[in-house]
Formats: structure tokens, sequence, C-alpha cells
């Protein structure tokens, strides 16, 4: 298949991967069933989401960003949510091809958006959603690796799981439980090497984040208000698969 076929494919893969991922958190977040196999309806008027409605990215362009029928605003997350996740993934695919690099890449991304939506919205990183992405990494790993590269991803990722506790040792309760399963995710993705690197990404955002809100308003203590982790280590994907893009996951 031509390449840049395939590539259009993946785009639009995980164009629809990440309109899941936005249903499943917003069911989630108001409690109802997020398996349901009931079609997407206006959370404004109630009415039910044609197919012309549910094509990821376009239906967001066509319809202005507004519900067809009763004019209500359309999350605008929602679009860069689709927009972000098909630009990873196919930018996965452009970098290291079809093989097990851009499968563990996608896994994870898929799961961090879901976090990310969760995260900046609540507060909460859903604990079995956590399990579920750790589970689908290595999931994807057992595919491809060997005994001993699982035995190193495994140690990797509890790693990133036992940073977050460290960091609350120190600190008191400064993160949550569901920030522990973001880093273990993300050990079992990138490995040790690079679980660091992608972590200190992470932080880079958020103090970036911090010091933009405290030039809007310096009577603000930003040090003392809660930061979602899970918006910023998503935003920061695509610059560490960029910077990574020679080395990434060779271990």
């Amino acid at each position: 298949m031509d390449s840049n076929i395939l590539t259009l494919f993946i785009f639009i893969l995980g164009s629809v991967f990440a309109s899941f991922a936005c249903v499943a958190a917003d069911r989630c977040m108001r409690n109802d069933d997020w398996l349901s196999i009931d079609r997407s309806h206006c959370t404004a008027c109630g009415k039910k989401l044609s197919v012309l409605e549910l094509i990821p990215i376009f239906s967001y362009l066509y319809q202005r960003g507004k519900c067809r029928t009763c004019g209500a605003k359309i999350p605008a997350e929602c679009f860069f949510s689709e927009l972000s996740l098909a630009v990873l993934w196919s930018a996965a695919f452009v970098f290291y091809g079809l093989n097990e690099k851009t499968l563990v890449f996608s896994v994870m991304s898929f799961f961090l958006l879901f976090h990310a939506l969760t995260d900046r919205k609540e507060g909460n990183i859903y604990v079995t959603w956590g399990y579920a992405g750790i589970i689908a990494i290595f999931l994807a790993r057992f595919c491809f690796c060997g005994i001993g590269e699982i035995t190193y991803y495994l140690f990797s990722a509890a790693v990133g799981y036992s940073i977050i506790y460290i960091v609350n040792f120190f600190y008191g309760e400064a993160m949550g439980e569901g920030d522990a399963y973001l880093l273990a995710s993300a050990g079992g993705a990138f490995g040790l090497k690079y679980l660091y690197f992608f972590l200190l990404i992470g932080i880079l955002i958020l103090l970036s984040e911090a010091a933009v809100g405290w030039m809007k308003d310096r009577n603000r203590n930003i040090l003392g208000e809660p930061a979602p982790f899970a918006p910023a280590l998503y935003i920061g994907s695509l610059p560490a698969l960029w910077i990574t893009a020679n080395t990434f996951l060779k271990m």
C-alpha cells in the first residue's frame, strides 16, 4: 500500500479513536455507561446525532462548532482532541513505520488523551482506565518483545509509578494516585531512559502554564492551585516524539 494512503488512513483512525475517547470521558464524568451502544446526542437539546454529525474533525468544521438542531456550541476541545491524536498517530507512523513502536505510542497517547480530558475538567484520573492503559501497553509489548525486554519495561513502569510516591513523601500529597498510573504507562511505553525526558517535558509545560496564569493575574496563588498533570503530558507527547525521533523506544 502507498505510504501516503496509509498515513491518511492512520490519521483518520486516530481521529476516530479520539472521538471515542471524548465520548467515553464525557460519559464517565456524567456517570453514564461509556460502553453504551446508544448513539451520541446533543447534550443541550437531546437530539441524536446523524452519521454526518459524527464524522471526526469534518463534522465540527461543517457545523461551525454548533449543533445543527439547537445551535448550542460544541466544545472546541472535541475538535482539537480529534485533530491532535490524528496528528500524533500519523506522525508516529511517519517517524517509525508500521511496527511495534508506532503501536505502543498510539496506545499510550489514546489513554493519555482520555486522562487529559477528565483531569482537565474534574482533576480526576479514573483508576479503571489507568489500569486498562497499562495492560493495553504491555499487551502490545508482548506481541513483539522477548522476556528480557518485557522485564525491562515492567521495571520502567514500576519506576514511573514510584516517582509520584517519592514526590509525595517529600512534598506531602502534592500528586494523586492517578498521576502514578500516568507515569507507569509512560514507563511501559518509553522505557526508563526516556521516561525522565518525557516527565521533564510535562513539568516544563506545567511551569509555562503557571507562568502565563501568574502574568494574567499576579494576585493568584498559582503554587497553591491544583495543576492537572495529564494534559501537560499529552501536550508534551508531540515534542517528545519529534525530539527523540531517531532513538525513541530503542533499547
